[in-house]
C-alpha cells in the first residue's frame, strides 16, 4: 500500500529523493569524481597562473595572444567568437598586447577586416608561456611509467572527446595547448569537432 507523504516535511522529502538518487551510483564512481574534478582545478589554476604571470597581464589577453599563434591574419571578431567572450574584452586585450609589440594588424584580402598577426617578440612570449605550462604539468607524470603513461593518454583522449559538445569550442577548450604537440588527426578535441560537423577525419 502507498505511503501518503502529503503532510511530510517538503524537506524531508526532497533530502529522501537526493537520497534516493545518489544510492544509485556506485561509491567508487562518487570517489572518482571527486579526484577528477580536484585535479581538473588544480591543473586548470596552475596553469592559467604561469602563463598569465610570464605575459604579465590577466584576463583573456594570454589566450588571444595564443590563439594568433594559432592562426596567423585571424580577426578580432573570430577571436571574440572561438574564446566565447565579448567583442570589447578581446578588443581591449589586443590593445594591450599591440602597445607592448607583440601583436601587429593588417589589412587582409577584405580591406574592412584587420588581420592579427604576431610580431617576433609575441611568438617569443608564446613559447616562454608554453614552457611555463610544461613546467607545470611535467612533475605530474613523472611517479608514471611507460605503460601508466599509454593507459592514461587513452583515457584522457577519451575524456576529451566527451568533452566536446560544439565544434566551435575546440579552441576553448585547447587553447593554452602546445599545438605542434598534436597535429588535426591527433588531437581528440579536433576529431570529436569533425565528428560534430561530419567531416572526414
Amino acid at each position: 500500500m502507498p505511503c501518503d507523504n502529503s503532510s511530510a516535511d517538503p524537506a524531508t522529502v526532497k533530502a529522501s529523493v537526493q537520497t534516493k538518487s545518489t544510492r544509485k551510483q556506485p561509491a567508487g564512481d562518487r570517489r572518482l569524481e571527486n579526484l577528477l574534478g580536484a585535479l581538473a582545478v588544480a591543473v586548470a589554476d596552475r596553469v592559467k597562473v604561469a602563463v598569465e604571470d610570464q605575459l604579465g597581464t590577466g584576463g583573456s589577453a594570454a589566450a588571444v595572444l595564443m590563439m594568433i599563434g594559432v592562426e596567423p591574419h585571424i580577426s578580432a571578431e573570430e577571436i571574440a567568437r572561438q574564446l566565447n567572450v565579448a567583442q570589447p574584452t578581446v578588443v581591449q586585450a589586443l590593445g594591450a598586447l599591440q602597445q607592448r609589440g607583440l601583436v601587429k594588424k593588417a589589412s587582409g584580402a577584405d580591406r574592412r577586416v584587420r588581420e592579427l598577426t604576431l610580431t617576433k617578440p609575441g611568438a617569443q612570449m608564446v613559447a616562454s608561456m608554453l614552457e611555463r605550462r610544461a613546467a607545470i604539468l611535467a612533475p605530474l607524470l613523472r611517479g608514471l611509467g611507460d605503460r601508466e603513461r599509454t593507459a592514461l593518454t587513452q583515457v584522457i583522449e577519451t575524456m576529451l572527446i566527451a568533452t566536446v559538445v560544439r565544434p566551435d569550442e575546440k579552441f576553448l577548450i585547447c587553447r593554452f595547448c602546445n599545438e605542434h604537440e598534436c597535429g588535426p588527426k591527433d588531437c581528440p578535441v579536433e576529431v570529436a569537432a569533425a565528428r560534430l560537423l561530419r567531416l572526414p577525419i
